[in-house]
């Protein structure tokens, strides 16, 4: 009985050509522009979380900075010792700052390569972001002051499937620094907060000329990422940190644990100078509206043009009542159609 309904439903949007285009190809716009942006909105809000262990990495922000005049993410490099001797729920520390190339470029033997951005770290960076290492030189640290290490896409662009272990590299800086790979390792996400990072070196290097002076203080500023232990509170953890920072330095008085999967999306009142990509959620939720509207619309358009072919269909309605079909015969036809149209639509 339901394949009869279904077969007549089908003749009837045959019958009705314009109909069924206006129906179904409204309904049809409507899902896909829904779908496309309903896509779009969940890649924006799950930067950063295909991160192993995202939920228990921070970033640090000075909320009460003594050398800018809002939140900022820069800090004093000496607070990392700080952090790793003082507090066990710190599962790691590490410090970075990120320089864009600025037209500078990678020199090998015979070839020079342009690339975006790089990150001066250490290596417990690659272990908090649990950054697969590919290969490695049998140096017990990847970044000393004479080390590089590239990601896998560098490393594939500059040495074309050679093995790039221990292979010299020049800085085009004003230096000309001579680097040799310790490493290479696989690169970070697409959908994550970071710009593209081509390649590591030490966070130690040029450290002493980004020294900051103000008001008595003197820091070299780097930015942090902390990865507590499991099932720690951040907030009651946060609250031990700011009561407690100050017995061991002066500079910071108050700081702030901001979960990485929240910084694309929640750092417009952050200075930020680690190039991190920023998302705007006020965008993310105009989409978003649109999108229900037009499905509305859609709605709307369906059942107008699906009443205006129902009264149409009242002579064709009474000749089957006459015949003595029930109206739940009736129903179950209508109802067969529009399930007909709908589903049509969904499939495109």
């Amino acid at each position: 009985m339901i394949l009869h309904y279904l077969k007549t439903g089908f003749r009837s949007l045959q019958r009705n050509k314009l109909y069924s285009v206006l129906t179904i190809g409204g309904f049809a716009i409507g899902f896909a522009v829904c779908i496309i942006i309903g896509l779009y909105a969940y890649s924006e809000f799950s930067i950063d979380t295909g991160i192993k262990d995202h939920e228990r990495i921070y970033r640090l922000v000075d909320v009460d900075s003594k050398f800018v005049d809002e939140k900022t993410t820069a800090l004093d490099y000496n607070l990392g010792n700080i952090l790793k001797n003082n507090y066990s729920e710190i599962e790691r520390v590490a410090p970075y700052k990120i320089y864009s190339s600025y037209n500078s470029l990678l020199l090998t033997e015979n070839k020079s390569f342009k690339y975006d951005y790089s990150m001066n770290t250490t290596d417990e960076m690659f272990d908090l972001l649990s950054l697969k290492v590919v290969e490695r030189s049998k140096n017990n640290n990847l970044l000393d002051n004479n080390s590089v290490v590239l990601t896998q896409s560098m490393a594939d662009k500059m040495f074309e499937g050679e093995n790039a272990i221990g292979k010299r590299i020049v800085l085009d800086d004003m230096q000309g620094t001579e680097l040799f790979v310790s490493a290479i390792v696989e690169d970070l996400p697409q959908n994550t907060s970071f710009p593209n990072i081509s390649f590591f070196l030490n966070i130690e290097r040029n450290l002493q000329w980004s020294q900051m002076e103000r008001n008595g203080y003197s820091v070299k500023p780097v930015n942090y990422y902390v990865k507590l232990i499991d099932n720690i509170n951040p907030v009651d953890f946060t609250n031990k940190l700011n009561s407690s920072l100050k017995n061991y330095q002066k500079i910071h008085d108050q700081v702030e644990l901001q979960s990485i999967s929240y910084i694309y999306l929640h750092s417009d009142d952050i200075q930020d100078a680690a190039y991190t990509k920023k998302g705007n959620t006020k965008l993310i939720l105009l989409l978003a509206s649109i999108a229900i509207l037009i499905l509305v619309l859609s709605v709307i358009n369906y059942i107008n043009y699906s009443i205006a072919q129902h009264q149409s269909q009242i002579k064709s309605i009474g000749i089957r009542k006459t015949n003595g079909a029930a109206i739940s015969n009736i129903f179950k036809y209508f109802l067969s159609e529009s399930f007909i149209g709908v589903f049509i639509a969904i499939a495109i």
